[in-house]
């Protein structure tokens, strides 16, 4: 009978191990991919750089200042398309939404994207921040710049 209690006891102890280890991974991956799927092109995204589909371009490092910014490419395939938002499903199999203001702006410059569409959008981290700078609908040739290469936003003419 104690022998019984002992194997049930152990039995028991692994089990709410496993409940919690499987808590706290969830809890832990929920808060890193959290910004990078409801991220928009403004979106905060502190694992951004941790995906492999991105790369850093050399050819803009700059910094605050009016200096260009070291830019990032992230490629992937519109999801869905709702208003004032879309998902795009990047290489790595991640979700990224491009909403905001710098979304609304290519869309008065005339871009326009489909489901299916392939997209390339180059951008920089600010501060955990990811700013789009420009978007490009590699399916249809359209493109937009929303910022320069220092990283000020166009929509905001010369401020």
């Amino acid at each position: 009978m104690l022998k019984k209690f002992f194997t049930w006891g152990l039995y028991l102890a692994f089990v709410a191990f496993l409940v919690v280890g499987g808590i706290n991974r969830t809890f832990v991956k929920f808060e890193t991919s959290l910004p990078a799927q409801r991220g928009n092109a403004n979106a905060d995204s502190a694992n951004f750089g941790a995906n492999p589909e991105v790369s850093k371009s050399a050819e803009h490092d700059e910094h605050a200042d009016g200096e260009p910014k070291a830019l990032m490419i992230l490629t992937g395939q519109v999801e869905t398309v709702r208003q004032g938002r879309v998902t795009v499903m990047t290489e790595s199999n991640e979700p990224f939404e491009l909403a905001g203001r710098s979304w609304r702006y290519a869309q008065s410059l005339g871009f326009s994207v489909q489901v299916g569409d392939l997209l390339s959008f180059e951008g920089f981290d600010e501060e955990g921040s990811f700013k789009i700078v420009s978007l490009m609908n590699i399916t249809n040739g359209k493109s937009a710049q929303v910022r320069d290469v220092s990283g000020h936003p166009l929509w905001e003419g010369d401020e």
